[in-house]
């Protein structure tokens, strides 16, 4: 098997009451806020499923669900169809275009050399992506292993608090109905509307190369937005892997014509370049295991919507009785 982690590291790689601790005592009732600390967030949409005639035709070539033999008799015959090149250049363009780099007319030859670049590694992406999907239920036990999540209603903050403002220390966001939510210790990373804030970019098995190319080139600073875009994806209701997979790749490579014009030419380009390959392999290490991650994303989000559901609740209630006594 170790060929095969090798192989895995470097390619693929609500009815409850509210109870538990009392935060009140951390909580500075004489706060003033005079910065907004907390980011409001507005809600992602969720992606809707494609419904033209060739992208029916798309999804069915990119299903995999069969057995192995089949899967990979099929696979050999896809190899022959351009439609994951196809997609790729239709997916560059349309973000070319959703980002604003086709309005920057003095930028048109190092855009388009980026967008040719960009369609090459999102076509390689799209057919590994293909593979990673049929040999994941072989190596899926023993690389697949994300963090068990069970939710422990007993660890709930067991009361509003009604004069939590949302610079406080404690505070994680501020709902779409102007309730600020206090850190619940079954989402310690949670920031509203998401179960786990964005922590840009992440390379699995590669991440200390990663870190160490950020030390000679800067484009991290333009990778890591495509990468939180990407966070906000998985622990969107609506989505689906593949789709936040697949749009991720197209803009961590786009996000490399931020790179300045007289940069590319003192380089040779080969600063984008640097910067195209640093996506590729992020993207790359995103979709090794993506639907059990996802999965793993998808149920920590839902237990975490349910918790605001209450915590909204429990804050109303509070808040009706404080004006009545």
């Amino acid at each position: 098997m170790k060929p095969l982690k090798l192989f895995t590291t470097l390619f693929l790689t609500s009815s409850f009451t509210l109870h538990a601790y009392d935060l009140s005592h951390l909580q500075d009732t004489g706060l003033v806020c005079e910065t907004n600390k907390t980011v409001r967030t507005t809600l992602t949409k969720g992606i809707k499923d494609p419904d033209t005639n060739y992208e029916k035709f798309e999804r069915k070539l990119s299903e995999y669900d069969d057995t192995w033999f089949e899967d990979m008799l099929f696979y050999s015959v896809d190899m022959f169809i351009p439609d994951e090149m196809i997609r790729s250049i239709k997916d560059v363009m349309e973000n070319r275009q959703d980002e604003g780099f086709g309005d920057q007319i003095e930028k048109v030859p190092k855009t388009l050399a980026n967008d040719s670049y960009n369609a090459v590694l999102t076509t390689a992406y799209y057919y590994m992506q293909d593979m990673g999907r049929i040999t994941e239920r072989v190596w899926k036990k023993q690389a697949c292993n994300p963090e068990f999540f069970a939710y422990d209603i007993s660890i709930e903050p067991k009361a509003p608090l009604l004069a939590l403002q949302d610079c406080d220390p404690i505070a994680r966001g501020v709902t779409k109905n102007g309730v600020v939510l206090p850190f619940n210790e079954n989402f310690p990373n949670a920031l509203y509307p998401y179960a786990a804030k964005p922590d840009g970019c992440s390379a699995e098995g590669l991440q200390d190369l990663y870190d160490q190319s950020n030390d000679i080139s800067n484009d991290d600073q333009w990778l890591k937005n495509a990468c939180n875009r990407h966070d906000e994806c998985y622990y969107t209701k609506g989505t689906t892997a593949k789709a936040c997979n697949s749009k991720f790749i197209v803009e961590v490579i786009d996000a490399c014509n931020h790179i300045k014009a007289e940069d590319t030419v003192k380089y040779l380009g080969m600063k984008n370049a640097f910067c195209g390959m640093k996506g590729f392999m992020v993207a790359t290490g995103a979709n090794a295991c993506a639907r059990r991650y996802f999965a793993h994303a998808q149920k920590k989000q839902s237990a975490y919507d349910l918790w605001v559901q209450r915590y909204e609740k429990a804050y109303r209630e509070a808040k009706q009785q404080e004006k009545g006594q």
